[in-house]
């Protein structure tokens, strides 16, 4: 069904392996290359159309995700990066995976969040475990966790220790009656700090100890949300809602004690013993599910070793006076009377 310059192009494909061709080959030459396969990978599309199988819906969800039908079907282009999603296919062999770009760190997959006890008592224990694709943001895992937790302990949530990736408006509202102890904020720290009060949004300007009172802007057609300004020299320096929580946010942390900042470092060891087992940080099954099904058990395990270490340790002295105890008695009686000790 193909054309012999065809079947030569697809032998090319299968003889190399595609880290090396990366290695081979420059930017432009892999770009050429990409192009030659969405135009290879339509002819396959349209040569097997009406096809169900999964090699045809993948082969066809590539296409469409990286590649688009230009001038009436007679040409094939590259998608600009700016148009190709976060979820689109990372890999042939995991469909389910991700894409995320995490302060500088780009990451295929999936993420995982663990919430676990810090009552300071002698045991902590996971209490949840969520698995989602790569891109799936922070903020989505803060209430099932809490809601999880709660369900679980029998008991509400009073304090959640967290990272700053994890703060959100709803989230805010979601946890009103919770105090919520961030260990840092997203993004640089601004010049201005914000504080509303009674009589309107108050700006201080942290380099010169001004304060100023910030003006109410009038809204545009496009804008829904309230905003303020303060005039800097010859130029208007606007803020919005996100501005004053986040203003808000950082006063607060700062206000925290260093030791109560620290306590977040807990579930980072969790983490590490969650996460042991993998070689470089990569899991060893493929697809949403088994990912999940292997999140579930590993974190399954490391409650029951926690427990077993907790009961060694709280019976470990009853068990000492009593054989202490035992042995005391052995040399305080005699053999003849008891025989059977």
């Amino acid at each position: 069904m193909f054309s012999e310059a065809e079947r030569q192009h697809f032998s090319l494909l299968l003889a190399e392996e595609p880290q090396k061709t990366i290695y081979r080959s420059t930017k432009d030459d892999i770009l050429e290359r990409v192009q030659a396969i969405g135009i290879l990978a339509y002819r396959t599309l349209m040569l097997f159309q009406g096809k169900s199988s999964e090699a045809y819906q993948l082969l066809q969800r590539v296409f469409g995700e990286q590649y688009k039908v230009v001038e009436g079907g007679k040409k094939i282009e590259l998608r600009p990066k700016e148009e190709i999603e976060t979820d689109s296919v990372q890999s042939p062999h995991d469909p389910d995976s991700a894409y995320r770009q995490k302060s500088g760190q780009k990451t295929k997959g999936y993420s995982m969040n663990v919430t676990e006890t810090i009552s300071g008592g002698p045991l902590e224990l996971i209490t949840n475990v969520i698995v989602e694709k790569a891109n799936v943001a922070d903020t989505a895992f803060v209430q099932p966790a809490i809601s999880s937790t709660q369900a679980i302990t029998g008991t509400p949530v009073e304090k959640v220790y967290s990272d700053g990736a994890y703060q959100s408006p709803d989230n805010d509202g979601y946890c009103q009656d919770i105090d919520m102890v961030f260990t840092g904020i997203q993004g640089a720290a601004s010049r201005y700090d914000l504080e509303m009060t009674p009589d309107g949004l108050m700006v201080t300007d942290t380099k010169t100890g001004e304060q100023i009172k910030a003006t109410l802007a009038k809204k545009t057609k496009n804008s829904t949300d309230d905003r303020w300004y303060i005039r800097s020299g010859k130029d208007k320096v606007y803020f919005n809602q996100q501005a004053i929580r986040s203003s808000h946010m950082r006063r607060s942390m700062k206000q925290r004690p260093k030791e109560e900042l620290q306590k977040r470092n807990n579930v980072e060891a969790t983490m590490f013993h969650v996460a042991y087992p993998l070689r470089s940080g990569k899991s060893k099954y493929r697809g949403l599910v088994k990912v999940q099904a292997w999140a579930i058990c590993r974190c399954l395990w490391v409650n029951l070793v926690r427990i077993i270490h907790f009961i060694e340790q709280t019976c470990q002295r009853p068990f000492q006076k009593t054989k202490n105890a035992v042995h005391a008695l052995r040399l305080w009686a005699k053999p003849n009377l008891l025989p059977q000790l």
